[in-house]
């Protein structure tokens, strides 16, 4: 009714019974006036959104398909990191299929156990070649006054750190312990940042670690 009454206000031929009308019932005309502007704002909004929606997929769903498909060849091959996605791939498959295809068994039997091994020899090579000069701080020994750069020194900056990350890896390996696999992963970051702080103190007092 409202719809109807407005339209028959806004067309009257006649200006005099227009202004008639309007002053006869004002409540009336009013909420025409506020439902045709609803109305308008509306239509508006919904115009802009389906100009928005045809902006971002021209062609729809299948455009879209279209311009990922694009992407995927971009690039020249080699330089686009294939490897990382491959690699991205596999390990997204093996924690879906929980285990490594084919190598699985002798994981938990030769890559724990090596694991375990190898970090347990490391961190005793980095502890018997450093001597009275060991320290658990970031800040090297004020006994220290030589740079260690022999024995294990010579092929790992941070041998008790690289031992203590596969000493804990294996042993999460061979407990079958995810537990310990994402700890170790932990350590791993937290490791990062404390030899970052140790070197630019060793770097601080040695000025050959530089070279080194």
């Amino acid at each position: 009714i409202l719809p109807l009454l407005s339209s028959l206000l806004t067309a009257w031929p006649h200006p005099l019974a227009f202004q008639f009308a309007t002053r006869s019932c004002p409540r009336v005309t009013h909420r025409c006036y506020a439902l045709t502007k609803a109305t308008k704002l509306r239509d508006l909004i919904c115009s802009r959104h389906r100009q928005t929606l045809r902006a971002t997929a021209p062609d729809g769903g299948a455009g879209g398909l279209q311009q990922i498909v694009e992407n995927v060849k971009e690039g020249v091959s080699g330089e686009r990191g294939q490897a990382y996605v491959a690699a991205q791939a596999f390990l997204v498959l093996c924690v879906l299929g929980g285990g490594v295809p084919l190598f699985g068994e002798s994981l938990y039997i030769v890559a724990g156990p090596a694991a375990i091994a190898v970090g347990a020899l490391m961190v005793a090579a980095a502890i018997y070649e450093l001597g009275p000069s060991l320290s658990p701080w970031v800040t090297p020994a004020e006994i220290s006054n030589e740079l260690k750069t022999s024995g294990i020194f010579a092929y790992v900056r941070h041998p008790i750190y690289g031992g203590l990350l596969l000493f804990c890896f294996g042993l999460g390996i061979v407990s079958n312990s995810a537990n310990r696999l994402v700890l170790t992963a932990v350590l791993y970051y937290l490791l990062e940042l404390k030899s970052e702080l140790e070197e630019v103190n060793l770097e601080a007092k040695y000025e050959a670690y530089r070279t080194y």
